[in-house]
C-alpha cells in the first residue's frame, strides 16, 4: 500500500469507474497531461482545488526560451516552443497568450555582453538593442545597459490557461472532479486503486501524480529529490499610461493583466508562512520601480504567494514511475520553466508510458542521496 494510511473508519462508497490514467492535480503539469492523454485515453482529473490553483494560480506567467541571467536557451528549446504553440492551437487556448515578446533589460555591462551574445547565437528568438535605441523603443523602461528582446516570448494568463486545458480534455471525454483530495493508492501490478478524501475509490491502469507542493503529504514522495520554493507576487495600479503589452523579465518579472501590473516572483528557500509578507511585498515593489521608474507612483492592490517545486541543481522537471512501482508516476518540479516544459513533456507521455527507458536521464526520477542536501520547510 502507498500514500497516506489506506484504512478508513467510514464505509467505502464503491465506484466501478475504470480509467486508463488518473491524474492527481490540475495545475500546469496536470492540465497539460490531461489534455494530451485525453485524445486516446480514458482520463480522470482529480484536484482538491479548481484547475490553475497553487503555483499555477499566479495571475500571469511569462514564457521565454532565453532565460536566467545569461539568457541561455532552455532545455530542448525549439521542441519546447513548438509544443507550447501546438498545445495552444489544439486546445483553442490562444486567447490566453499575448505574443508580445519579453524585454530583458541588462543590469550591468557584463550582462549586456551576455545578452548581446545570446542575440547573435539565437537570432530567431532574440534581438539586442543598445541603450540609445532601447530608450527610443521603450521610453518607460530601464535601458542604461541595453535590452534583449526575446521576440518569441510572451505572457500567459495562467489560471485561465489551465482551466481551458481541463475543459478541452473534458470535451474529448475526460472526467474531472474538484474539491476532492487524493488520500492514498494501492498498486496491485495490474491496476492502481485510488482513494479520495470523499471516501470514493477509483481504479485505473496508472496514476500520474502532478501534485506540486502536495507531494509533501506522502512519505514516499518526500524521499524524492525535490525542493519547495515560496514565490510571492504583487499587483500594482499605475497612474501612468503604460503599454498594454508590458512583459519584462530581469531578476523579477512584470506583466499586465486586466487588473493591473503583476510583479513576481520571489525565490524563498526558507519560509515560516505560506502567506505574503510585507517585507517581500516591498522588495517586489522596489524591484518593479527599478525596471519601470514611473512605478514609483504606483500602489500595491493585491498580493499572493504559492509554493513551486524544483529539482535542486538540475533545474529541470522530474518525470517517471516511482521506484518500485510501474503504474504510479510523478510529474513535477517544473519550477520557473513550466510553460515550456509541461507541454513538451505532456506530448511525450504516451511514449514514456509505453517505454519508460525512453525517459531522458536529465528528468528521470531520483531520490535524495547521501551526497545531496535535503531541504525542509522551517
Amino acid at each position: 500500500m502507498h500514500g497516506r494510511d489506506f484504512v478508513s473508519r467510514r464505509p467505502i462508497v464503491p465506484m466501478n469507474h475504470s480509467f486508463d490514467t488518473i491524474i492527481a492535480g490540475s495545475g500546469l503539469a496536470g492540465s497539460c497531461a490531461a489534455f494530451v492523454l485525453s485524445e486516446n485515453e480514458r482520463v480522470l482529473i482529480l484536484d482538491a482545488e479548481q484547475p490553475g490553483c497553487g503555483a499555477s494560480g499566479v495571475p500571469v506567467g511569462l514564457i521565454s526560451p532565453l532565460m536566467a541571467r545569461r539568457a541561455r536557451p532552455v532545455w530542448r528549446m525549439e521542441e519546447a516552443m513548438q509544443s507550447f504553440h501546438r498545445l495552444l492551437a489544439e486546445s483553442k487556448a490562444s486567447s490566453h497568450f499575448s505574443a508580445s515578446g519579453v524585454r530583458k533589460p541588462a543590469r550591468s555591462e557584463e550582462q549586456a555582453i551576455e545578452f548581446r551574445d545570446a542575440s547573435m547565437k539565437w537570432p530567431d528568438h532574440g534581438r539586442w538593442f543598445e541603450p540609445e535605441s532601447a530608450a527610443e523603443r521603450w521610453p518607460y523602461l530601464f535601458t542604461q545597459f541595453g535590452v534583449l528582446e526575446v521576440t518569441s516570448g510572451g505572457a500567459v494568463s495562467m489560471p485561465a490557461f489551465c482551466q481551458t486545458l481541463v475543459h478541452a480534455a473534458c470535451d474529448r471525454g475526460a472526467e474531472s472532479k474538484s474539491a476532492c483530495a487524493i488520500q492514498g493508492w494501492e498498486d496491485s501490478g495490474d491496476q492502481v486503486t485510488v482513494r479520495l478524501s470523499s471516501n470514493e475509490e477509483f481504479t485505473s491502469r496508472r496514476l500520474l501524480l502532478c501534485l506540486g507542493e502536495g507531494y509533501t503529504e506522502f512519505p514516499e514522495l518526500r524521499a524524492l529529490r525535490l525542493h519547495p520554493i515560496k514565490g510571492q507576487w504583487i499587483r500594482l495600479r499605475s497612474r501612468d499610461n503604460l503599454p498594454q503589452t508590458v512583459a519584462i523579465s530581469s531578476g523579477s518579472y512584470l506583466a499586465r493583466d486586466d487588473k493591473g501590473i503583476v510583479v513576481g516572483s520571489s525565490y524563498e528557500h526558507k519560509y515560516s508562512t505560506i502567506e505574503p509578507t510585507e517585507e517581500v511585498i516591498k522588495d517586489l515593489h522596489r524591484e518593479a520601480c527599478l525596471l519601470i521608474p514611473s512605478l514609483r507612483r504606483s500602489t500595491v492592490t493585491d498580493a499572493g504567494a504559492s509554493i513551486r517545486v524544483t529539482v535542486p541543481e538540475i533545474r529541470l522537471p522530474m518525470l517517471g514511475p516511482l521506484p518500485g512501482s510501474h503504474n504510479v508516476w510523478i510529474f513535477t518540479g517544473l519550477g520557473a520553466k513550466g510553460l515550456l516544459m509541461a507541454p513538451l513533456l505532456a506530448y511525450e507521455l504516451p511514449k514514456f508510458f509505453e517505454k519508460p527507458s525512453a525517459i531522458p536521464k536529465e528528468i528521470s526520477v531520483n531520490l535524495h542521496g547521501s551526497g545531496h542536501r535535503t531541504f525542509y520547510r522551517e
